[in-house]
């Protein structure tokens, strides 16, 4: 069985997401905040998902920094509830950091395209 880290600030959203998880047959390890989880042993976990805006010293932008600076590249999926059209820019600036010219696959959609 797969094992993905869920990292949100919301107890609802990580227990909606577990149940998600769970029934496609993953096995979901939930932190509340990324210094929860990276106190973990990484190497377990073969993707993540993270919520971006979350209360604390570090937002999903910077935990997925975190997690390829200390070597841990497996997919990751980055949700977030803010509407301000910066996640767009966000997204950019990590693949241009970590893939160079773009070479990392990114789609940026929210709920409303696709329900």
């Amino acid at each position: 069985m797969k094992t993905i880290l869920l990292v949100d600030d919301s107890a609802d959203i990580r227990f909606v997401l577990e149940a998600i998880l769970s029934n496609a047959g993953f096995k979901a390890v939930a932190c509340a905040n990324p210094e929860e989880a990276l106190k973990l042993d990484l190497s377990q976990f073969h993707g993540v998902i993270t919520d971006n805006d979350m209360p604390g010293h570090m937002n999903g932008v910077d935990f997925i920094a975190t997690l390829r600076d200390r070597g841990v590249w497996v997919p990751t999926v980055m949700i977030s509830g803010t509407v301000d059209g910066s996640i767009p820019e966000k997204v950019k600036a990590l693949r241009a950091r970590f893939f160079g010219k773009g070479e990392a696959k990114a789609a940026v959609k929210s709920f409303s395209e696709v329900a």
